[in-house]
């Protein structure tokens, strides 16, 4: 049975995957393929445990990403698992498909990305929002002061007293847009 994934080589792996994939959110083969080289691991090797990685993937993400791209979790399965072939923990070689508990670890961490990415786009857009109500806020409390000083001097005021509320809204849109 394959070690699981330890936090040191987590980090570890972590790091050469920034190295090679240079602020990318993918590493393609080609500038994987020093990694793997500096690791000795032969290139044979390295086709067998890069289509395990591929061959593991669920619908939507095989659709996705490209045969010639990892993410930040696959690229770290792969080199477990050729850390572990060149250490000689395999006895049998490289195993012919994916073991479970790496396409498992594979699935937890693109999931735990996926969830990660939807909080910050989430976060993202409350941000948008509060400033669109403060600007709101701000036109209509100036549209109200102007209205006000309007009345005293006999005017009749910035908003037509029989706009309806969603017209009003949409000239707030429009204006604070």
């Amino acid at each position: 049975e394959l070690p699981p994934i330890s936090e040191a080589e987590q980090r570890a792996y972590d790091g050469l995957f920034s190295s090679a994939a240079k602020g990318c959110a993918t590493v393609s083969r080609a500038a994987a393929a020093p990694v793997f080289a500096s690791a000795s691991v032969g290139e044979g090797d390295v086709d067998h445990i890069w289509g395990l990685c591929v061959s593991a993937r669920g619908s939507d993400t095989a659709a996705s990403r490209s045969e010639d791209e990892l993410s930040s979790a696959e690229f770290a399965a792969a080199l477990h698992l050729a850390a572990a072939n060149v250490r000689g923990l395999l006895p049998g070689g490289l195993p012919p498909s994916m073991p479970g508990s790496l396409a498992l670890y594979v699935f937890e961490a693109e999931e735990a990305a996926e969830a990660a990415e939807a909080a910050e786009a989430t976060a993202q857009l409350r941000h948008d929002a509060a400033q669109r109500m403060a600007r709101a806020a701000s036109f209509a409390s100036q549209a109200s002061v102007s209205s006000h000083e309007e009345e005293k001097e006999g005017g009749e005021g910035s908003v037509p007293p029989d706009m309806k509320p969603e017209e009003a809204l949409a000239l707030i849109e429009e204006l604070t847009a």
